[in-house]
C-alpha cells in the first residue's frame, strides 16, 4: 500500500470517528461521546481540537476535575486561547485549579 494512501486512510478515519463523537454529543449522551473522544486522543494525542471537546463533554457530566485536567493539556497546546483562558477564570470561582 503506498505511504499516501495510509496517511490519507488514518486522516479519514480520525474524521469519521470524530464525527461519531459529535452526533451522542448533540443528543445529550455525554457517556458515549466521551468515550470517543478519549479513544480518539489516544490514538491521536494532543490534537485541540479534540481536547476541547473533551473539556466541554467533562463538563457536561459534571466533572470538573477531569475537565480541567483536560484544559491544562489544551493550554499547552493553544497557550493565550481566550476560551482557555475564560474556562480556567470560571474553573477558579469555584476552587478548581
Amino acid at each position: 500500500m503506498p505511504r499516501w494512501f495510509a496517511r490519507r486512510a488514518k486522516r479519514l478515519t480520525q474524521d469519521l470517528l470524530f464525527k461519531q463523537a459529535l452526533i451522542p454529543g448533540t443528543q445529550a449522551k455525554y457517556d458515549e461521546a466521551c468515550a470517543v473522544l478519549l479513544r480518539l486522543n489516544r490514538d491521536f494525542p494532543n490534537r485541540p481540537e479534540l481536547l476541547k471537546r473533551i473539556v466541554t463533554v467533562y463538563e457536561q457530566l459534571r466533572d470538573v476535575q477531569r475537565a480541567s485536567a483536560f484544559l491544562k493539556a489544551y493550554e499547552r497546546q493553544v497557550p493565550a486561547d481566550p476560551w482557555a483562558t475564560a474556562t480556567r477564570e470560571r474553573y477558579s470561582l469555584i476552587g478548581v485549579r
